[in-house]
């Protein structure tokens, strides 16, 4: 995972928008985290903004509206530290497979083994299983809420998830007899 070098204006500007899209903390971090991972692992985004987070938030159509909330919005210190030590000391809050999220307005349907459920019931999301449908027709699968009020965060790549994460595969050997 990189790290990135940021101007105190542009870490403040970053933390707006991280708020705007997320409102606490955990969010925040998690929203900053989400951003690197996607511009270190789309193609399409390395190609055109390189290693620049600031200009890719700000630009790529990613995040909503980004350019006004980063001019506009509000973010205290905290939030600003919050940022920084993501993006700037590297401590992400996220696994880089991590490359997907939506607020539920964009949300068009979810589903556990083929089941659909109320878009808005968080107790229904389930790790690895939870399908997620949104407006643009992504498809990606439910990892986490970063924090109680947070958008869904989820991956597009079950083969990205589990080639990046062999650590979370447990094997457990029985004696036989036992």
């Amino acid at each position: 995972m990189l790290t990135y070098n940021l101007t105190k204006k542009q870490l403040l500007q970053i933390a707006r928008l991280c708020y705007q899209e997320q409102g606490v903390i955990a969010g925040i971090k998690a929203e900053a985290s989400l951003a690197a991972n996607i511009l270190e692992t789309s193609s399409k985004y390395k190609n055109k903004f390189g290693n620049d987070i600031y200009s890719f938030m700000r630009e790529s159509g990613w995040f909503s509206r980004a350019s006004y909330f980063m001019d506009n919005g509000t973010a205290t210190q905290e939030m600003v530290d919050a940022v920084k030590d993501v993006l700037v000391n590297g401590n992400r809050t996220l696994p880089q497979f991590v490359n997907e999220h939506d607020c539920f307005s964009d949300i068009l349907y979810v589903s556990n083994n083929g089941i659909n459920f109320d878009k808005r019931d968080r107790t229904q999301y389930k790790r690895d299983v939870t399908k997620i449908v949104n407006r643009w027709y992504s498809v990606y699968y439910f990892w986490e809420f970063p924090a109680p009020n947070s958008d869904p965060f989820g991956y597009t790549s079950k083969e990205a998830r589990y080639a990046d994460n062999k650590e979370d595969e447990t094997v457990v050997y029985l004696k036989v007899g036992d």
